[in-house]
């Protein structure tokens, strides 16, 4: 299949992907229709016919293929990339210990 885009929707798709919202074009235009369409699976697609179906496989329901999965490294540097070093010396070095304090208020355990 393929798929045309005005000029400026491909730029806006691929600075979605330079901002690290998908590690390919391709992955961030799957992302965005699964969710318009409300589909969570990739369906895979058999030999495409002249008419630009797949053949033999139009109505019925086709294995999911495993979508690609963003390195955890990307999702972090896109969580923490903008906190300053003040921000980061302020947080708890504790935090993991004392989640309940942090979380919920509960007094700090002993360790």
């Amino acid at each position: 299949m393929t798929i045309k885009l005005t000029p400026e929707l491909e730029e806006r798709v691929r600075q979605r992907v330079a901002a690290g919202d998908a590690s390919t074009v391709e992955d961030y235009v799957q992302r965005v229709v699964n969710e318009a369409v409300g589909c969570d699976e990739v369906l895979s697609a058999g030999p495409s016919t002249a008419a630009g179906e797949s053949a033999g496989n139009v109505g019925r329901d086709l294995p999911a293929l495993e979508p690609r999965r963003r390195p955890i490294m990307d999702m972090m540097r896109e969580i923490w990339g903008d906190l300053s070093e003040e921000e980061a010396r302020s947080l708890p070095s504790d935090g993991a210990e004392q989640a309940d304090h942090y979380i919920y208020g509960t007094p700090k355990r002993k360790l």
